[in-house]
């Protein structure tokens, strides 16, 4: 029910107003009715009306002294004035004090309660977006924050309208921006999905909330690996820097220890007033800039890292043209050592973006599968989803060491898968030689050229794989074997020593007698009777 007081000083309006309009079947109770403006006072202080409907011309007290008395304790209450006079002057004073309505006399009473269920209507609706503003005020303060942060507001006035609507009380002096960046975030073998992100920042957060002083202001959460932490304070500007500074330097240090991560921390300088808080975020923000460069697990000031009005940038054309250059050559750790020696040129510079190093480690990865891809029809095929894959992994690396260590990794695996598929070719093609000569071993023009033709490879790639495979060159696995087959003969034949030299692929018998007898250390004949 709501709660109505009537302040009327005519008596038979006064009843009228009372008994004539049906209040309770329409949600109303009426608390209490007065003869003059001074009694109505006392009834409003006494009963708390939530809906006042008086005449303007009263005794002590009139209408508009009522409501401004009424409106100044209890600004929510609802005023309804009636007057026999269309005066301006009144209504002015109505619209000054935010009189609900004004009411000419006499009153039609449909007409009172009409304006009457408005007066509730409004006022539980504002009631409502009251309730409304009350429960979502932290979402409504982290926006005002926001809104700081990112500089969205128009001017200072804006900002502080929406302050006030807040009901933001005064602040300190000083504002102080923190960025937290959870270096391990996307790591996956810590946090494997969205839900163990989520928690590892949860706890972060929480410890700093728990462990810097002063408590902050305000965290945001703009998502992914890092916290927008917002402190307040009257120490003066420098004493708050360092403050900050020493309390965090701590906290990242307690963390590396006790979680699953380490922090990466930029720090903005304390700025004077709210509209200090943009000025250090962007300086915060600048700080964060350098994780890529100067490493992560740290805490980075403003200041401390001057970014330059021009970003460096290499020229790698030189580097690409030897890098293809090794890897046609397969000299594949002369190829890690240039992408160590590349990594170090991009350490030493003063500063480059992180999307830039990404991109020319992309251009790098390319390259490599470009020349890699050459040599594996495998390769070439699954060269698309490797870029892709390595790029998405890229993306996820926030400094130029974990980058250049990605790009050395994938060229090993690459290299690996080479190596090893060569190996089992060589292997493959080193058979094929082998089962060709013992087939033709007999044939006195067997040459290393005929066998590499056989197998269809070049000479001097047959003569090289040999040796790596074997251990031996071409000539002596002939003799090897030449030699091997002539003694069997000679131990298990009547064959004489010139039957066995043709034999086995000797038609000068004074030759095969010397390679026999420096391979055995006897001459055939010798050997031939050895018991």
């Amino acid at each position: 029910m709501c709660r109505i007081l009537i302040a009327e000083d005519d008596a038979i309006s006064r009843k009228g107003l009372c008994k004539n309009i049906p209040w309770e079947e329409n949600g109303f109770e009426i608390v209490g009715a007065a003869g003059d403006g001074e009694e109505g006072l006392q009834l409003a202080q006494q009963f708390q009306p939530e809906l006042i409907i008086s005449d303007i011309k009263m005794p002590f007290i009139d209408g508009l002294e009522l409501a401004r008395q009424v409106l100044e304790r209890e600004p929510s209450v609802r005023i309804i004035l009636l007057t026999a006079y269309e005066e301006f002057e009144y209504a002015k004073k109505a619209l000054d004090l935010k009189i609900f309505d004004y009411i000419l006399k006499p009153v039609d009473t449909d007409h009172l309660l009409r304006v009457a269920k408005q007066a509730v209507w409004e006022m539980e609706n504002e009631l409502k977006v009251q309730w409304q503003i009350r429960e979502s005020r932290p979402l409504l303060l982290q926006r005002f924050f926001s809104r700081l942060v990112y500089q969205q507001y128009r001017d200072e006035a804006e900002m502080s309208e929406e302050a006030k609507f807040l009901e933001i009380p005064p602040f300190q002096a000083n504002f102080l921006v923190i960025i937290l960046k959870i270096d391990d975030y996307y790591n996956a073998t810590f946090n494997k999905n969205a839900r163990e992100q989520e928690i590892l920042k949860f706890t972060v957060r929480n410890s700093c909330e728990q462990k810097i002083k002063p408590a902050p202001v305000m965290i945001l959460d703009p998502g992914g690996d890092e916290l927008i932490i917002i402190y307040n304070s009257d120490q003066k500007p420098g004493l708050l820097t360092q403050d900050i500074f020493e309390q965090y330097d701590m906290l990242r240090t307690e963390n590396d220890n006790l979680l699953k991560t380490t922090l990466t921390i930029g720090m903005g300088t304390a700025q004077n007033g709210l509209t200090g808080i943009t000025i250090s975020y962007k300086e915060a923000r600048a700080a964060t800039e350098f994780r890529h460069i100067l490493g992560k697990n740290q805490v980075l000031v403003a200041g401390d890292t001057i970014m330059p009005e021009n970003e460096v940038k290499l020229d790698l054309s030189s580097f690409y043209k030897e890098l293809v250059f090794k890897i046609k050559l397969e000299l594949f750790e002369e190829v890690l050592m240039m992408i160590r020696q590349i990594e170090k040129q991009f350490l030493e510079l003063q500063f480059v973006s992180l999307p830039y190093v990404r991109l020319a480690a992309i251009d790098i990865i390319l390259l490599i599968l470009n020349e890699t891809g050459e040599k594996d029809e495998d390769l070439q095929a699954n060269k698309e989803h490797f870029l892709v894959e390595t790029s998405n992994e890229f993306l996820q690396l926030t400094t130029i060491s974990e980058i250049f260590e990605r790009i050395r990794k994938a060229a090993q695996d690459l290299f690996q898968m080479i190596s090893s598929k060569r190996d089992m070719q060589h292997k493959g093609l080193i058979k094929q030689a082998i089962s060709y000569i013992e087939s033709h071993f007999t044939n006195e023009n067997l040459s290393l050229r005929e066998v590499a033709g056989v197998i269809f490879v070049s000479p001097i790639y047959l003569s090289i794989i040999f040796k790596k495979e074997l251990n031996i060159n071409f000539i002596d696995f002939v003799t090897d074997l030449r030699i091997k087959q002539a003694m069997n003969l000679l131990r298990n034949t009547d064959f004489k020593a010139y039957e066995v030299a043709e034999k086995v692929g000797y038609s000068n018998p004074h030759y095969f007698s010397v390679c026999f007898k420096k391979y055995a250390g006897c001459s055939p004949s010798e050997f031939k009777k050895l018991p």
